[in-house]
Protein backbone atom coordinates (compact mmCIF):
# COMPACT_ATOMS: atom_id res chain seq x y z
CA UNK A 1 0.00 0.00 0.00
CA UNK A 2 1.77 3.19 -1.18
CA UNK A 3 2.18 6.01 1.30
CA UNK A 4 0.60 9.27 0.15
CA UNK A 5 2.41 12.51 0.66
CA UNK A 6 0.72 15.22 2.80
CA UNK A 7 -0.11 17.37 -0.23
CA UNK A 8 -1.79 14.63 -2.27
CA UNK A 9 -5.57 14.25 -2.79
CA UNK A 10 -6.02 11.70 0.02
CA UNK A 11 -4.80 13.89 2.86
CA UNK A 12 -6.63 14.26 6.14
CA UNK A 13 -8.23 17.64 5.42
CA UNK A 14 -10.03 16.38 2.29
CA UNK A 15 -11.34 13.37 4.26
CA UNK A 16 -12.65 15.75 6.94
CA UNK A 17 -14.44 17.79 4.26
CA UNK A 18 -16.00 14.64 2.78
CA UNK A 19 -17.44 13.79 6.19
CA UNK A 20 -18.79 17.30 6.67
CA UNK A 21 -16.28 18.11 9.38
CA UNK A 22 -15.04 21.66 9.48
CA UNK A 23 -11.49 22.40 8.41
CA UNK A 24 -8.97 24.31 10.53
CA UNK A 25 -10.58 27.48 9.21
CA UNK A 26 -13.83 26.65 11.03
CA UNK A 27 -15.83 29.32 12.86
CA UNK A 28 -13.76 31.37 15.29
CA UNK A 29 -15.98 30.21 18.16
CA UNK A 30 -14.39 26.78 17.97
CA UNK A 31 -17.82 25.12 17.83
CA UNK A 32 -18.93 22.74 15.07
CA UNK A 33 -20.02 24.38 11.84
CA UNK A 34 -23.50 24.22 10.34
CA UNK A 35 -22.41 21.62 7.76
CA UNK A 36 -21.42 19.22 10.53
CA UNK A 37 -24.62 19.91 12.46
CA UNK A 38 -26.65 19.06 9.33
CA UNK A 39 -24.60 15.89 8.81
CA UNK A 40 -25.14 14.80 12.42
CA UNK A 41 -28.86 15.52 12.01
CA UNK A 42 -28.94 13.07 9.07
CA UNK A 43 -26.96 10.48 11.04
CA UNK A 44 -29.39 10.73 13.95
CA UNK A 45 -32.35 10.33 11.58
CA UNK A 46 -30.97 7.34 9.69
CA UNK A 47 -29.00 5.44 12.30
CA UNK A 48 -30.87 6.22 15.49
CA UNK A 49 -34.36 6.68 13.95
CA UNK A 50 -35.07 9.89 15.88
CA UNK A 51 -37.94 12.19 14.99
CA UNK A 52 -37.20 15.83 14.12
CA UNK A 53 -37.97 17.29 17.57
CA UNK A 54 -35.93 14.58 19.29
CA UNK A 55 -32.99 15.15 16.91
CA UNK A 56 -33.07 18.86 17.66
CA UNK A 57 -33.02 18.13 21.40
CA UNK A 58 -30.08 15.73 21.04
CA UNK A 59 -28.12 18.22 18.90
CA UNK A 60 -28.84 21.03 21.37
CA UNK A 61 -27.56 18.87 24.26
CA UNK A 62 -24.43 17.98 22.29
CA UNK A 63 -23.76 21.64 21.38
CA UNK A 64 -24.23 22.65 25.01
CA UNK A 65 -21.70 20.04 26.07
CA UNK A 66 -19.29 21.35 23.40
CA UNK A 67 -19.64 24.87 24.82
CA UNK A 68 -18.88 23.53 28.31
CA UNK A 69 -15.83 21.59 27.10
CA UNK A 70 -14.54 24.23 24.68
CA UNK A 71 -11.62 25.22 26.90
CA UNK A 72 -10.48 21.65 27.55
CA UNK A 73 -10.68 20.40 23.95
CA UNK A 74 -8.61 22.31 21.46
CA UNK A 75 -7.75 19.82 18.71
CA UNK A 76 -10.86 18.08 17.42
CA UNK A 77 -14.06 19.75 18.56
CA UNK A 78 -15.90 18.33 15.53
CA UNK A 79 -15.08 14.76 16.49
CA UNK A 80 -16.04 15.48 20.08
CA UNK A 81 -19.39 16.87 18.90
CA UNK A 82 -20.06 13.80 16.74
CA UNK A 83 -19.30 11.39 19.60
CA UNK A 84 -21.38 13.37 22.11
CA UNK A 85 -24.36 13.55 19.72
CA UNK A 86 -24.30 9.77 19.16
CA UNK A 87 -24.05 9.13 22.89
CA UNK A 88 -26.94 11.48 23.60
CA UNK A 89 -29.04 9.61 21.00
CA UNK A 90 -28.32 6.34 22.85
CA UNK A 91 -29.23 8.05 26.14
CA UNK A 92 -32.50 9.18 24.55
CA UNK A 93 -33.48 5.59 23.67
CA UNK A 94 -32.50 4.38 27.14
CA UNK A 95 -34.69 7.03 28.78
CA UNK A 96 -37.56 6.27 26.45
CA UNK A 97 -37.41 2.51 27.12
CA UNK A 98 -37.37 3.16 30.89
CA UNK A 99 -40.39 5.43 30.57
CA UNK A 100 -42.31 2.91 28.45
CA UNK A 101 -41.64 -0.05 30.76
CA UNK A 102 -43.89 1.18 33.63
CA UNK A 103 -46.59 2.16 31.13
CA UNK A 104 -46.60 -1.38 29.72
CA UNK A 105 -47.22 -2.78 33.22
CA UNK A 106 -50.20 -0.57 34.02
CA UNK A 107 -53.52 -2.34 33.62
CA UNK A 108 -56.94 -0.88 32.86
CA UNK A 109 -59.40 -0.93 35.76
CA UNK A 110 -61.71 -3.58 34.26
CA UNK A 111 -60.21 -5.13 31.13
CA UNK A 112 -62.14 -7.53 28.92
CA UNK A 113 -60.80 -10.88 27.74
CA UNK A 114 -59.16 -9.41 24.62
CA UNK A 115 -57.48 -6.62 26.59
CA UNK A 116 -56.24 -9.11 29.20
CA UNK A 117 -54.71 -11.31 26.49
CA UNK A 118 -53.04 -8.31 24.86
CA UNK A 119 -51.63 -7.17 28.21
CA UNK A 120 -50.26 -10.66 28.89
CA UNK A 121 -48.65 -10.85 25.45
CA UNK A 122 -47.09 -7.41 25.93
CA UNK A 123 -45.80 -8.45 29.34
CA UNK A 124 -44.26 -11.63 27.89
CA UNK A 125 -42.60 -9.51 25.18
CA UNK A 126 -41.25 -7.00 27.72
CA UNK A 127 -39.66 -9.77 29.77
CA UNK A 128 -38.27 -11.60 26.72
CA UNK A 129 -36.76 -8.54 25.02
CA UNK A 130 -35.41 -6.90 28.20
CA UNK A 131 -32.09 -8.71 27.77
CA UNK A 132 -31.66 -7.48 24.18
CA UNK A 133 -29.88 -4.38 22.92
CA UNK A 134 -31.90 -1.21 23.44
CA UNK A 135 -32.65 -0.51 19.77
CA UNK A 136 -33.54 -4.15 19.07
CA UNK A 137 -35.76 -4.22 22.18
CA UNK A 138 -37.51 -1.01 21.12
CA UNK A 139 -38.10 -2.26 17.57
CA UNK A 140 -39.35 -5.68 18.68
CA UNK A 141 -41.77 -4.19 21.19
CA UNK A 142 -43.00 -1.75 18.54
CA UNK A 143 -43.69 -4.70 16.24
CA UNK A 144 -45.61 -6.51 19.00
CA UNK A 145 -47.63 -3.37 19.75
CA UNK A 146 -48.50 -2.85 16.06
CA UNK A 147 -49.48 -6.51 15.56
CA UNK A 148 -51.71 -6.44 18.62
CA UNK A 149 -53.42 -3.37 17.16
CA UNK A 150 -54.22 -5.32 13.99
CA UNK A 151 -51.30 -4.71 11.64
CA UNK A 152 -49.68 -7.47 9.60
CA UNK A 153 -46.09 -8.46 10.39
CA UNK A 154 -44.76 -6.57 7.35
CA UNK A 155 -46.77 -3.44 8.22
CA UNK A 156 -45.56 -3.65 11.82
CA UNK A 157 -41.93 -3.94 10.68
CA UNK A 158 -42.38 -0.97 8.39
CA UNK A 159 -43.86 1.09 11.25
CA UNK A 160 -40.96 0.06 13.53
CA UNK A 161 -38.49 1.01 10.75
CA UNK A 162 -36.97 -2.47 10.59
CA UNK A 163 -34.98 -2.97 7.38
CA UNK A 164 -36.38 -5.59 5.02
CA UNK A 165 -33.25 -7.75 5.39
CA UNK A 166 -33.69 -7.92 9.19
CA UNK A 167 -37.36 -8.85 9.20
CA UNK A 168 -36.64 -12.60 9.17
CA UNK A 169 -34.54 -12.24 12.31
CA UNK A 170 -37.35 -10.35 14.06
CA UNK A 171 -39.88 -12.96 12.92
CA UNK A 172 -37.71 -15.65 14.55
CA UNK A 173 -37.34 -13.56 17.72
CA UNK A 174 -41.12 -13.16 17.99
CA UNK A 175 -41.61 -16.88 17.37
CA UNK A 176 -39.15 -17.65 20.19
CA UNK A 177 -40.80 -15.10 22.46
CA UNK A 178 -44.33 -16.40 22.07
CA UNK A 179 -43.63 -20.11 21.50
CA UNK A 180 -44.79 -21.25 24.94
CA UNK A 181 -47.81 -18.94 24.92
CA UNK A 182 -49.01 -20.12 21.52
CA UNK A 183 -48.43 -23.83 22.17
CA UNK A 184 -49.60 -24.16 25.77
CA UNK A 185 -52.26 -26.78 24.91
CA UNK A 186 -49.86 -29.14 23.10
CA UNK A 187 -47.82 -31.86 24.71
CA UNK A 188 -44.11 -31.13 24.91
CA UNK A 189 -42.35 -33.00 22.14
CA UNK A 190 -39.02 -31.25 22.19
CA UNK A 191 -39.89 -29.15 19.17
CA UNK A 192 -39.05 -25.46 19.40
CA UNK A 193 -38.77 -22.53 17.00
CA UNK A 194 -34.98 -22.80 17.06
CA UNK A 195 -35.12 -26.34 15.68
CA UNK A 196 -37.10 -25.30 12.58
Amino acid sequence: MPHESPGSGGDLSSNREDLGLSTPSSPASGLPGSVLVQRVDKILARTYHLQTADRQDVIAEALLECVRARGAIRKDMDGFFLVVACRRACDFWRRKSREEAPKANTAPSNPGKDETEKMLLKEVAVRFFAARATLEEHRAQSVVREILEGATFTEACRAAMIPRGSQGRYRLLLRQCFWDVLHFDRKPNGSSPASK
